[in-house]
Parts: C-alpha cells; structure tokens; sequence
C-alpha cells in the first residue's frame, strides 16, 4: 500500500465536528462506515458517550481507528458479508462514502437495511464541488 500524503490523512483522519449535530441525540449505538482513522466517531464518544463501530477498507487507517472506536471492522464492505454481535445499530453513517462504492444507492440502501434497528436512521454527507457538506438524516423505517 502506498504512503498517504498529508491530503490523505486530512481526510481519514477528519473529526467533522460540525456535522456532529447531524446524527440523532437518541442514536446510542452507531456504526460509522467508510470511518477513516476514527476521528468522526471519536468526536461522537468524546461528544455524547455513545458507542461507535467502524468499518474501514484501509488497513493502515482502521488500525488507528481501532485505538478510538469500540471495534473497527477493516473490511471491503460491499465483497465481503459482516454480522454484528448485539443489538441493531440506532444509526448508521455514511461520511463522504457513497461515490466510493461501485453502485452507492443500493449499497447504502442494502447496509441500513441489514445493520439499523428499524426506528433507526442513517445520516449520509457528502462534499459537494463547492466544498461544503450536506449532510440529511433519512429515518429507517424498516
């Protein structure tokens, strides 16, 4: 694997503080796909007590993030078949992901479906070219 620049670890290592607001004050137990080096979900630990797992490709970056999160998953989500251990998630998040998988509305669409309670929600940004964040909380319903 190839070194990461400082643009890179910009990147997974971001804790995105202000999209914290974003993930619903009920969610306890989330799951932060795409997670990076942890930063987002450590920020929601440090933030709200919560428990946060990740699932993260880059070897190098869920290693860190392990150090942060409850557990990080290293994994090619859309290849390989996970199963969590415990309740469903309240919440899944999706971090500037969904141009990374090969066909994003089905992947995120299959992934709340298998990984959220159904009260649940997923809370999806995404950059747009003019480099500000949108970030909507869609409810889960199951």
């Amino acid at each position: 694997m190839a070194e990461m620049n400082a643009t890179d670890w910009a990147y997974v290592d971001s804790s995105r503080r202000a999209l914290l607001e974003y993930v619903p004050v009920s969610a306890y137990r989330i799951l932060d796909i795409g997670c990076g080096a942890g930063g987002f979900g450590a920020a929601l630990k440090e933030a709200r007590g919560v428990e946060v797992y990740g699932i993260e490709i880059s070897p190098v970056a869920a290693g860190i993030a392990s150090g942060r999160l409850d557990r990080v998953y290293c994994s090619n989500i859309e290849r390989e078949a996970l199963e969590f251990s415990g309740a469903p998630f309240d919440c899944v998040t999706f971090m500037d992901m969904l141009e990374r998988f090969e066909n994003p509305w089905v992947s995120s669409r299959e992934f709340t479906i298998a990984f959220v309670r159904k009260a649940g929600a997923s809370c999806v940004s995404e950059t747009c070219a003019t480099g500000q964040s949108s970030s909507p909380v869609l409810p889960h319903r199951g």
